[in-house]
């Protein structure tokens, strides 16, 4: 499993994007429905409102078709 993020600031904006690796694995205890393996994308844009911050954010944006029991 690999994890990694992309972080940026401008003023009162930020983004990111991260990126996630998840090997092939077994879905059952006794390994017969295997998991394929797979790489899932977000990313995130925000903005600060005064005392606040509006934060609009998406997973998986490749739109895998991905399962983990």
């Amino acid at each position: 499993q690999g994890y990694a993020r992309l972080d940026g600031e401008a003023g009162r904006w930020r983004a990111s994007v991260d990126l996630q690796y998840l090997g092939d694995d077994y879905e059952d205890r006794i390994n017969f429905r295997r998991v394929p393996a797979r790489t899932l994308v977000g990313a995130a844009l925000s903005a600060r409102m005064r005392a606040m911050r509006l934060t609009l954010e998406g997973k998986n944006l490749g739109d895998r078709q991905v399962e983990d029991v």
